[in-house]
């Protein structure tokens, strides 16, 4: 069982936009019973149904379990109150940004990695200008640097990294 994504800072209203996915990413099906989803602040929300192998689970947030928009962990604790998993975000959440255990390369973010670092002519000009595929190793190389550096700013940080940055804020380095 894992927390697969949430959204806390949905388009419009955030108190009818907000939700978070649960998967069951076993091979067995799962009562939902008992188990329960908190928040950084100690809300919970308990969860209802099953979930199939494989299956996932959109629950609404709502005003009863609303999420924040600057910062937040949701942790999912199993009935006997074992925490299982946990997914988080550090600073201010986009709106519409959904948080997710794996980001996705969607069409824009590819567009705007590609805009950002488009040379004017195509490798295989390139090859062919200098007789030499040199060039082309560089060209892919940084194309590669470029998209890991992207994917690797937009992973949600870890718990310890979200309470490392709060205590370098409230104990700044005289």
């Amino acid at each position: 069982m894992q927390i697969k994504a949430f959204l806390p800072n949905p388009e419009g209203s955030d108190a009818s936009g907000e939700f978070f996915v649960v998967e069951n990413n076993s091979s067995q099906t799962q009562s939902l019973s008992g188990w329960h989803v908190k928040d950084l602040s100690g809300k919970a929300y308990f969860l209802t149904g099953v979930l199939e192998a494989g299956q996932e689970k959109r629950f609404e947030a709502g005003s009863k379990f609303p999420l924040n928009n600057n910062g937040e962990t949701l942790y999912l604790i199993t009935p006997s109150g074992e925490v299982v998993d946990e997914l988080g975000y550090a600073g201010s959440a986009l709106e519409g940004r959904l948080i997710e255990k794996t980001p996705t390369l969607t069409q824009e973010i590819k567009e705007n990695i590609f805009q950002a670092n488009a040379f004017s002519a195509a490798p295989s000009e390139i090859v062919q200008a200098n007789n030499t595929l040199v060039p082309t190793a560089i060209f892919l190389g940084l194309l590669v640097a470029t998209v890991s550096l992207y994917v690797l700013k937009n992973i949600p940080k870890s718990r310890e990294e979200i309470m490392f940055e709060q205590f370098e804020k409230e104990n700044p380095i005289q």
